[in-house]
């Protein structure tokens, strides 16, 4: 029996007109910026990149934003930097959060839905369910990208050209355009700049109109699938350590989430590395009879290194997997028999454990580039 997703109604962009998440990003923001730059003094290296992709990318991709975790502050805390975008709910990362931390009852599901952060389940495995949703919010970044579209320019096509080999999804949550109308949709490489959100929800009202099996939605169902598709991802950040580390030690071996998210992704997201240093001092685990101390700790030195983004050539990865897996047998239950990749499950762990290295590998890069460098000026 799959596990309902918690309070996904709460982590809707239209829940209650948005006010409610307007008034917690202020909130959050307010206190991030605060911590980061007058409690503390904050300085990111290369801030810039991460401004550009967050604020602009190349349409149709999505951006997933990885690094260490060095405390239970490292988000927000992390987006409080000046010149950063932290007040704009629209711009505002989604983020992996532990289930068994932020969400041990309603009033914190609710708070950490309204703020964008996904329950996962330390243990559940790469294809749990809120997993998916991840992935979800991924599939939608690739299709809505700072107000851009990559669909045909008229609804008619649709139905033209529309691959017989491509199955059409089971409209049953909000997300309206699955990865089999996304694929469609790349497929075509069309681009679309909408006047305001009313053309762009005029547009995909038509659009879903025109493909088949969108008749089958209520009116209801489907202007709240529209508008939560329109305004749903900007940036996906995870925590691939999987629990925080405060040690000053090198990366340690990632987990698989990331990485499954990173080759199951409709488009393959831009993956940009983060390294930080300094939030263990502002929120250390051990700070009096064993436990965290009640408020953030001041007058500390935060360091924030931003890489380039990380260039998977995942054709060729998934070609030395199979290569690596020919004699390997499956081991485990929770996994598919193949993806649509055509990958068995020996397969994924090898591609899963192949990116994963790739991505520790980077961070460990900028960790030590930051550990050898006393003071970073801020770029931002």
């Amino acid at each position: 029996m799959r596990r309902p997703r918690t309070m996904e109604w709460a982590a809707r962009s239209n829940h209650m007109g948005g006010i409610p998440r307007k008034m917690l990003v202020a909130a959050v923001a307010a206190f991030a910026r605060a911590v980061a730059n007058i409690l503390n003094t904050t300085t990111v290296y290369n801030s810039e990149t991460l401004i550009r992709l967050v604020q602009s990318r190349p349409p149709g991709v999505p951006l997933l934003t990885v690094s260490n975790h060095m405390s239970t502050l490292d988000d927000p805390v992390m987006w409080g930097f000046k010149g950063f975008p932290t007040a704009d709910p629209k711009l505002v990362r989604w983020v992996l959060a532990a289930e068994d931390i932020c969400f041990k009852n309603s009033v914190l599901s609710y708070l950490f839905r309204l703020g964008k952060c996904i329950p996962i389940t330390r243990g559940a495995g790469v294809y749990q369910e809120h997993m998916n949703e991840a992935l979800d919010r991924l599939s939608d970044g690739a299709l809505f990208n700072w107000g851009y579209l990559s669909p045909p320019k008229y609804t008619s096509v649709v139905s033209e050209v529309w691959p017989a080999s491509i199955e059409l999804p089971v409209y049953s949550t909000s997300l309206v355009f699955e990865k089999s109308v996304l694929t469609l949709l790349w497929q075509l490489r069309l681009e679309v700049r909408f006047r305001n959100s009313k053309a762009r929800f005029e547009y995909l009202s038509g659009l879903l109109g025109s493909l088949p099996g969108g008749s089958t939605l209520t009116s209801l169902k489907k202007r709240e699938a529209l508008t939560e598709t329109c305004d749903t991802l900007k940036e996906l950040h995870t925590f691939p350590e999987g629990k925080v580390y405060q040690e000053s030690a090198p990366i340690r071996r990632l987990k698989w989430g990331t990485a499954s998210l990173i080759a199951r992704a409709p488009v393959t997201p831009i993956v940009l590395p983060i390294v930080h240093h300094g939030f263990q001092e502002v929120m250390p685990e051990n700070y009096l009879l064993g436990r965290r101390p009640p408020f953030p700790l001041w007058n500390k030195n935060i360091k924030i290194i931003v890489g380039d983004p990380i260039e998977f050539d995942l054709p060729k990865l998934r070609e030395t997997a199979v290569s690596m897996s020919k004699h390997l047998s499956p081991s485990s239950s929770g996994w598919p028999k193949t993806t649509p990749c055509g990958l068995d499950e020996p397969a994924q762990k090898c591609l899963y454990s192949s990116i994963s290295e790739q991505i520790q590998t980077v961070m460990e890069n900028l960790r030590s580039f930051g550990k050898n460098i006393p003071f970073l000026k801020s770029e931002a």
